[in-house]
């Protein structure tokens, strides 16, 4: 999972908050876009680990309810299931 920056640099290396730091209807300033990006990959890590102990206590079990199917990932298939691949095998 690649970190993700929250500021945004220009040309000549120097930092600049310009596009994260958006301002909603009532003037305030939203949270940046790359802090939800982060916490939703923290999120994902950490149901990554909950299944994979799943799988550990139950022997090598692969059949599970919530793996993608079987196949080539492509039109059609929910990309958001990709990471799982690696869980179940």
């Amino acid at each position: 999972m690649r970190e993700a920056k929250c500021e945004r640099r220009n040309t000549r290396g120097e930092i600049r908050e310009a596009k994260y730091e958006r301002r909603n209807t009532r003037g305030e300033i939203r949270e940046a876009k790359c802090e939800r990006r982060k916490r939703k990959d923290e999120r994902k890590n950490r149901l990554y680990r909950r299944e994979r102990e799943d799988v550990n206590e139950k022997g090598g079990n692969t059949k599970r309810a919530d793996c993608p199917s079987a196949g080539p990932t492509g039109r059609g298939k929910n990309k958001a299931n990709v990471w799982r691949d690696t869980l179940c095998g």
